[in-house]
């Protein structure tokens, strides 16, 4: 399956109502054989649509261990689907879960940031080329927030096939 049909399957099936058991849930956890033959030798991946509830924000992440091995911290490349499921945001992302266990969520929010800009102003110029510095996953809570905050670069695609043809 390509990519791009991968992500839209998920966003056009994702229902936060949905067991975590769900057919789209499945496929959300088993992104390793989806993304497998299009992905380095060594990098994990790791795909979500939540623990015990569903989530706001589905997610499939790449992971290099040899910057971390958990989605939790560290810098590493995710696709995140909006709220409302129309758009899908890759992005080089910083883990928001530990830094907000040890600051606590506001203090959290405002050091992504920081780390975000600093990991951004160490990049060469022509890889920011056409890059978004700010994400929109819509509304929702704290981790929405924390994402945006942590976000390095992104790029955003709509995930309605109608959509992605005219943009």
């Amino acid at each position: 399956m390509r990519i791009r049909d991968y992500l839209i399957e998920i966003s056009q099936n994702y229902d936060r109502s949905d067991p975590l058991s769900s057919p789209t849930q499945l496929m959300l956890r088993g992104a390793e054989q989806h993304f497998n033959e299009h992905v380095p030798a060594g990098i994990i991946i790791r795909g979500s649509g939540g623990q015990g509830n569903a989530t706001m924000t589905p997610w499939v992440a790449f992971l290099d261990p040899d910057e971390t091995t958990t989605p939790q911290n560290g810098l590493y490349v995710v696709y995140l689907f909006s709220t409302d499921l129309q758009s899908v945001t890759l992005t080089l992302q910083h883990g928001v879960t530990k830094v907000r266990q040890e600051l606590g969520p506001q203090a959290a929010l405002a050091r992504l940031s920081e780390i975000a800009i600093a990991v951004r102003n160490d990049l060469p110029f022509d890889m920011l080329r056409g890059m978004e510095y700010q994400v929109n996953l819509g509304q929702g809570g704290w981790r929405q927030s924390a994402y945006s905050a942590g976000n390095v670069v992104a790029k955003r695609y709509a995930t309605n096939p109608c959509q992605s043809r005219k943009n």
